[in-house]
């Protein structure tokens, strides 16, 4: 199997990015101009950043991690989104965007994280906490 690697996400990547959330989360619609807005101008004040994942050069992973700042609750963060593209599940990926998301948010000094997890993803979120 190729190696991958991990790396945060540019506007180049919206085309790919639509694409793969195209494919695993075909309901959640948003096309390439409004991807490619969402990279390069994230909202002010959340410390937004996403990362994707490439295996030989192809994006086949995203999350997005970022401070909650609607909620009263301080040191709330959020990691949304995080999904692999299904013919590279079960390698690690999603723990190592899981894992870079954390890292992310850890500095800012968030301490607690919402996400939300698809019926066939609970194994993977429960493993992870």
């Amino acid at each position: 199997m190729a190696d991958f690697q991990i790396r945060h996400a540019t506007a180049d990547d919206a085309p790919a990015v639509v694409a793969l959330r195209a494919l695993v989360h075909p309901y959640l619609v948003r096309g390439e101009a409004s991807t490619r807005k969402m990279i390069s101008e994230p909202p002010s004040g959340e410390d937004w950043t996403a990362f994707v994942a490439e295996v030989d050069d192809r994006v086949v992973g995203w999350v997005s991690a970022f401070r909650n700042i609607r909620t009263s609750e301080p040191d709330f963060g959020e990691v949304s989104l995080l999904h692999t593209h299904p013919e590279q599940r079960r390698r690690g990926i999603g723990t190592a965007l899981l894992d870079a998301a954390l890292g992310h948010l850890r500095p800012l000094g968030v301490r607690r994280v919402r996400t939300w997890a698809q019926p066939e993803a609970l194994p993977f979120a429960r493993r992870h906490g």
